[in-house]
């Protein structure tokens, strides 16, 4: 039986030259109880979907677990970065909505 990170295509080195390093591949969120990943990249997508595969769709994983997770990621060529804050809250969402 494969492991969810077995069937994550590693990066090749072709595959990273040129690669915006500004945009991680996925990132993720810390919400107390559970860690949430999300893809920002074509290839994160990817690696999120065989996450989501193991995580009832959820991409989502027990905190104590995420440093496990992230650390596999990056073991395979993916760039994992911690998502930064929002910079709008919900009142300026709302105004810009009805704007």
């Amino acid at each position: 039986m494969t492991t969810w990170l077995e069937r994550v295509t590693m990066r090749t080195p072709n595959e990273l030259e040129g690669f915006n390093m500004k945009t991680p591949d996925i990132t993720y969120k810390d919400h107390g109880l559970f860690t949430a990943f999300y893809a920002e990249t074509k290839e994160g997508e990817n690696a999120w979907r065989e996450l989501a595969s193991i995580t009832d769709g959820t991409g989502k994983v027990l905190t104590i677990q995420a440093k496990q997770f992230i650390a596999s990621l990056r073991s395979a060529g993916y760039t994992v970065t911690k998502a930064k804050k929002a910079e709008q809250n919900l009142d300026d969402i709302f105004a810009e909505l009805e704007g």
